[in-house]
């Protein structure tokens, strides 16, 4: 009678056991559908990004730049006429050269600041441009990489899972075939 106690012990551990399979595979399928998502959504997000990068920053950045620079000639030639008329009314004794030396300065700042922001759009476009659509072009075929791997991982994963289950129900067969053997 032991014998048989033991016997019904290890039959009801395999089918536990089988059960715990049969929920692990639920549960892995569930989060191969869930895993793959997020890896779907994030080469949508890097394809927008890559997008957004193309038709809008970089657009943005240069055209802002451009206007800019284009403000700054407008004050650079203001400077000017104001340089040229406190010039006029210095010789006529109205304004002290402080004024003029004042204008002159603006006038020379923003001339400064033109070629500083010329530079930049320089190497903006040379350079930092090329790079960030580079970063963000690695980026989408990294995650196109990535739902690759995660295809691949979650069919192994489910052939494990498979496997797992059909073991546990060999031996719960077997565990049972022992049991009916003892009655016998």
């Amino acid at each position: 009678r032991e014998r048989i106690n033991s016997q019904e012990i290890a039959v009801q551990r395999a089918a536990n056991t089988l059960n715990r399979a049969k929920g692990n595979r639920e549960t892995l399928v569930l989060a191969s559908e869930l895993s793959l998502k997020v890896a779907q959504n994030s080469y949508t997000n890097a394809l927008m990004n890559l997008d957004k990068l193309k038709n809008n920053t970089i657009e943005t950045y240069i055209k802002n730049t451009e206007i800019t620079i284009k403000n700054y000639e407008t004050d650079v030639k203001l400077a000017e006429k104001n340089l040229a008329a406190y010039n006029k009314l210095k010789e006529l004794g109205f304004v002290s050269d402080l004024e003029v030396l004042r204008e002159q300065s603006k006038r020379d700042k923003t001339l400064h600041q033109i070629k500083v922001l010329r530079d930049d759009l320089n190497t903006y476009l040379k350079y930092d441009q090329r790079s960030l659509l580079s970063a963000k072009e690695l980026n989408v075929d990294e995650c196109e990489v990535s739902i690759e791997k995660i295809k691949v991982m979650n069919k192994a994963n489910a052939a494990d899972s498979d496997s797992d289950v059909i073991t546990a129900e060999k031996t719960l067969e077997l565990e049972k075939e022992k049991l009916e053997d003892l009655f016998e």
